[in-house]
């Protein structure tokens, strides 16, 4: 740890943002990477597509129907990860959200920390 005047509960605001940056960066790769998902994820694929238009037919607005799925896959893995923690480690958890400020408390920036995490989650106010 750097002994510098900026610092936030012990972590480099810039050093925690470079780091977490890079690991996104390489989850991005790693699913780029990640080839087709064969005959079994087609069919749920034409299922869910079906589903969508049911639910589109019904009257119901379908983008706003896919954000709260998004995000509700989300929480549930924020929520897991943060439950698998330490105590010690949810006080460090508690000290790199601080370090990264407003960006560290948006779902952005809690799913950031999670990518980065390898076991440090992010916190969230539940």
């Amino acid at each position: 740890m750097n002994d510098q005047p900026h610092l936030t509960n012990g972590y480099d605001p810039e050093e925690a943002r470079q780091f977490v940056g890079a690991i996104e960066d390489l989850e991005k790769e790693k699913e780029s990477e990640r080839g087709a998902c064969g005959q079994r994820c087609a069919q749920l694929t034409r299922r869910q597509r079906d589903q969508y238009k049911a639910a589109k037919d019904a009257g119901f607005d379908t983008d706003a129907m896919r954000a709260q799925i998004r995000i509700r896959k989300k929480e549930r893995q924020i929520a897991a990860l943060k439950d698998d923690l330490e105590a010690d480690s949810r006080q460090n958890l508690e000290n790199l959200v601080a370090a990264l400020g407003e960006f560290g408390a948006t779902p952005l920036g809690q799913a950031a920390i999670v990518a980065a995490g390898g076991g440090a989650t992010h916190h969230a106010a539940a």
